[in-house]
């Protein structure tokens, strides 16, 4: 989705948008605009003033996978605390308000635990979460957990970076990420 936000207008002047085709209000105050789009105020742009300030944000899906050594609860909670650490860290998500939703799947051999029992502990505790199991292709990666974050988020989706760790890493040699 991308947004324009007209700021123009004298210090402190609300400015209704709906004349330049999106709607809300802007502030300028301090110099800075202030939007107020459905109950939500957000701080768009450094200082603006007479300009155009554009806004990309979207959905995107971070993916990671890790592996385990052995199926038990500690090691699937704390591989998977691990991978979802790394992948918020990596992509500059600080705030559990701008994930979506989380899938976790597993091998079939991993069945000790909830994976996303690890997102609950870290203060995921508003975002739907979803634990499956992989399809068993044979000759696949054994002890595999994998995850599937959906984001907003403003990076573009060559900005994203997907984590791979431990032996996961040979899933994808053609990202830098899993390097």
């Amino acid at each position: 989705m991308s947004e324009k936000w007209l700021a123009s207008g004298a210090e402190g002047e609300w400015r209704d948008l709906q004349e330049i085709g999106v709607f809300g209000e802007l502030a300028v105050r301090a110099g800075f605009a202030l939007a107020v789009e459905r109950g939500f105020i957000r701080i768009r742009g450094e200082r603006v003033s007479s300009q155009y300030v554009e806004q990309q944000m979207g959905v995107r899906g971070i993916r990671g996978a890790i592996t385990v050594s052995e199926d038990t609860p500690d090691q699937i909670r704390g591989a998977a605390k691990e991978l979802m650490e790394e992948i918020l860290k990596r992509n500059g998500i600080t705030n559990f308000d701008d994930v979506i939703s989380a899938v976790f799947t597993t091998t079939q051999d991993l069945i000790s635990a909830f994976p996303a029992e690890a997102a609950r502990a870290l203060g995921m505790n508003f975002v739907p979460l979803l634990c499956a199991q992989e399809i068993p292709v044979p000759g696949s990666m054994a002890r595999c957990l994998r995850i599937l974050l959906h984001v907003n988020t403003e990076l573009s989706p060559r900005d994203i970076e997907h984590v791979y760790l431990r032996d996961a890493q040979r899933l994808r040699p053609d990202l830098k990420s899993a390097q």
